[in-house]
């Protein structure tokens, strides 16, 4: 339970207390196919793990965030992806 409330308040804060945006967690099952099929082309060996809506802190939605993990080498990849499709950023 610790563990949960930990991973909780670290996404919190995700994207910076300066960015201007918030990400909150969405279930994958809630993201649109399209941002799927579009995150697991842009990062092909990775496996996808988690997603999150980014918003503004006036609650306009911006885009999706997937985070993806290479089972080969461990690294965590992550892919912004708007509504419409188009790759927004890549980390």
């Amino acid at each position: 339970m610790k563990r949960l409330l930990f991973g909780i308040a670290a996404l919190a804060g995700c994207g910076g207390e300066n960015s201007g945006y918030v990400k909150a967690p969405v279930p994958l099952e809630q993201v649109p196919e399209k941002i799927i099929k579009i995150a697991e082309s842009e990062m092909k060996e990775s496996k996808i793990q988690d997603a999150f809506k980014k918003s503004t802190k006036d609650g306009k939605f911006v885009s999706y965030e997937i985070r993806a993990k290479n089972p080969k080498t461990g690294k965590i990849n992550e892919v912004g992806i708007d509504p419409d499709g188009k790759v927004v950023d890549r980390e």
